[in-house]
C-alpha cells in the first residue's frame, strides 16, 4: 500500500538499487561470456534488457541500479583488458555508464509514451512490434553512440574499429531488450 502511494522507506530503495546494480553486473559478466575476440562487444547484452525491465516494472527513480552496476562492469571490462585502471579508463567507465542508464530511461519513456505506462500490453502483433522498435533498436542507438564516442575520444579505440564496434554493439544492446526483457516482464512483471 504505501509503495503504491509512492512512498518507499529509504532503506527499501537502497536495497533496490543495490539488487539492480548486482542484477545488472551480473548479466555483463554472463554477456562477456559471450564476446567473440578480437573485439569486446556481446552479440547480446543481458544488462540492456534487465535495465529496461526494471524501470518499466518498478519506475524511472531505479536508475542510479543501472549507472552503478554498468559502471561496475565497464571497469571489470577495462582492467581484465590492460590489467590497470587509469584515469582515463575510469573517465570510460563513468561516460559508459551514463549512456547506458540514458538508453535505459529512453526506452521506457518511448514504451510508456507509445504503449503504456509500466509493463507495456504487448497482446497485438502491433504491439509487440511497437515495443521491439522503440524499445529495441531505436532507443539502443544510444548507448553504442555515447560509448564508441567516448572511447574514440579519450583515444581508447583506433578510428578504423569505430564502425564495427559501433553495429556490434547496438546489435548486442538491442537483442538483450528484445530477449531478456519480454523475459523479465513473464517473470516478475505478474501478467494478467
Amino acid at each position: 500500500r504505501a509503495r503504491q502511494a509512492g512512498f518507499m522507506r529509504p532503506w527499501h530503495f537502497a536495497g533496490g538499487i543495490g539488487l539492480l546494480a548486482a542484477a545488472i553486473f551480473l548479466g555483463g559478466w554472463l554477456g562477456m561470456k559471450l564476446v567473440i575476440p578480437p573485439g569486446y562487444s556481446s552479440p547480446l547484452w543481458p544488462p540492456a534488457g534487465i535495465a529496461l525491465a526494471a524501470l518499466l516494472i518498478f519506475g524511472r527513480r531505479f536508475w542510479p541500479g543501472i549507472w552503478l552496476g554498468a559502471l561496475l562492469n565497464e571497469l571489470a571490462t577495462a582492467a581484465s583488458f590492460s590489467g590497470q585502471l587509469d584515469l582515463a579508463a575510469i573517465a570510460a567507465a563513468s561516460l559508459i555508464a551514463s549512456g547506458s542508464t540514458l538508453q535505459a530511461v529512453v526506452a521506457s519513456v518511448l514504451s510508456e509514451k507509445y504503449l503504456q505506462p509500466g509493463l507495456p500490453k504487448l497482446e497485438t502483433p502491433g504491439a509487440i512490434l511497437a515495443f521491439f522498435v522503440l524499445a529495441g533498436p531505436l532507443a539502443c542507438l544510444t548507448a553504442p553512440s555515447v560509448g564508441v564516442a567516448t572511447l574514440y575520444g579519450l583515444d581508447l579505440m583506433p578510428g578504423d574499429e569505430l564502425q564495427n564496434s559501433w553495429r556490434n554493439w547496438w546489435i548486442g544492446d538491442s537483442l538483450g531488450v528484445m530477449v531478456i526483457a519480454p523475459l523479465l516482464f513473464c517473470v516478475c512483471g505478474r501478467p494478467q
